[in-house]
């Protein structure tokens, strides 16, 4: 019997292990120049669960005031969470859309919170500088691990997720959003919030 293919087979299996959880490290860890400060942010759940979650995880972060706040004081309504980094390229350009989002969907009581992976001295001034006004977190690793906490599906950023009222996860999305996506979820996230469209519909209608 040839073992030579079964070998070369395990070779390549285990250089792509080693890439993966490389790749998983660097992302959490960052290089040095991007963590030299930790965040005094604790989040409770340290990794994602093996399927998307029925209810917010508890996650606490620190928001630009330095003040912990937990994603269930905004539960009582629809609520966007975004994650997002001054880094990436299509989170910017989605930031837009998302402030314009949160103004023009205020009467039907939707909160959008972004949660930025990344370091205080840098989303300070992005934010300032943009005029975002929707509530705003902010963490590295731990920040990472609120994303994790979701669900198997993030992969990386912008990463969104959508609830109901009552802090019940409808689904997510990964990637950048645009206009005719986010209209038609939110329409989806209000209806389920108000109680127009039952819960089971609203998460097989943002699955498809």
């Amino acid at each position: 019997m040839n073992l030579r293919p079964v070998r070369y087979a395990a070779v390549i299996c285990i250089c792509i292990l080693a890439g993966y959880y490389a790749g998983q490290y660097f992302f959490t860890n960052g290089d040095d120049t991007r963590t030299t400060s930790e965040s005094a942010a604790a989040v409770t759940e340290a990794s994602g669960p093996a399927r998307l979650v029925d209810e917010l995880p508890a996650v606490r972060l620190e928001d630009l005031a330095g003040e912990m706040r937990s994603l269930s004081e905004w539960a009582d309504g629809p609520l966007v969470i975004n994650f997002w980094a001054t880094w990436c390229a299509p989170c910017l350009r989605e930031m837009p859309l998302l402030e314009t989002a949160w103004n023009y969907r205020k009467p039907d009581g939707l909160t959008i919170v972004g949660i930025a992976v990344d370091r205080r001295e840098d989303v300070e001034p992005y934010v300032e500088k943009t005029g975002v006004t929707y509530p705003i977190l902010i963490g590295q690793s731990d920040a990472m691990q609120a994303a994790e906490a979701f669900g198997p599906d993030f992969a990386g950023l912008p990463y969104t997720v959508f609830a109901a009222s009552g802090g019940r996860v409808l689904g997510v999305f990964s990637g950048e959003l645009k206009p005719a996506q986010l209209d038609r979820i939110l329409t989806v996230v209000v209806d389920a919030s108000a109680g127009r469209l039952p819960i089971d519909a609203a998460r097989a209608l943002l699955a498809d």
